[in-house]
């Protein structure tokens, strides 16, 4: 996705707290695949590790989830990283 097809996109914080076309808490698990797989094949095993902890948490709220994806995305230290998270979460702010 081009850099202009994502302005706008919201931190998912606040994307999930507001009303949309789909079932947002209901997509974010799988935001949190896409964000897995993308860590684990670049050899990001600590945040992919995050995720996976997050992942058997049993009473985890769509809320928790989404503060947490937006954190991994603060943690990561390679750019061209953060900015395909942040194209998964553009995909899904947009295509909704």
């Amino acid at each position: 996705m081009s850099d202009d097809s994502c302005v706008g996109v919201l931190p998912l914080t606040e994307w999930i707290r507001r009303e949309g076309k789909i079932c947002r808490p209901c997509v974010l698990p799988v935001l949190a695949s896409w964000y897995l797989s993308e860590l684990e094949e670049r050899g990001n095993k600590e945040h992919g590790d995050m995720i996976r902890r997050l992942a058997e948490k049993v009473n985890l709220s769509p809320e928790e989830l989404a503060g947490e994806l937006d954190n991994i995305k603060t943690l990561v230290k390679d750019p061209q990283l953060v900015a395909r998270l942040r194209e998964f979460d553009c995909s899904i702010q947009k295509n909704e």
